[in-house]
């Protein structure tokens, strides 16, 4: 089984990212391989909206880190997703992918 932790908050090392690592480590233990990525150190633009993805089969036009991401995550078979919570929502990253 593969793990993918993703990490979204902007500081390193911080409780998020601590309590993404001990989870990380609880499925290691059970045999699981792990591997742990920032959102932060990543380039995710904001969609252009002009549909290409959804009606050709070519990729995204926007050339940033999504789908270098999207490909990480669907190599896996589960994923653990950490954010911290600011007035109630998460961070504008994991709404930005």
């Amino acid at each position: 089984m593969k793990i993918l932790g993703l990490v979204t908050s902007h500081r390193h090392l911080g409780n998020t990212e601590i309590l993404v690592k001990e989870a990380l480590m609880g499925a290691e233990e059970e045999g699981a391989e792990v591997e742990i990525l920032r959102l932060t150190d990543h380039e995710i633009q904001a969609c252009r909206g002009n549909a290409t993805c959804l009606f050709t089969e070519k990729v995204c036009i926007v050339h940033d880190d999504f789908n270098y991401l999207m490909d990480k995550m669907n190599e896996k078979d589960g994923i653990i997703m950490g954010s911290p919570v600011y007035i109630l929502e998460a961070t504008a990253v994991v709404k930005q992918f």
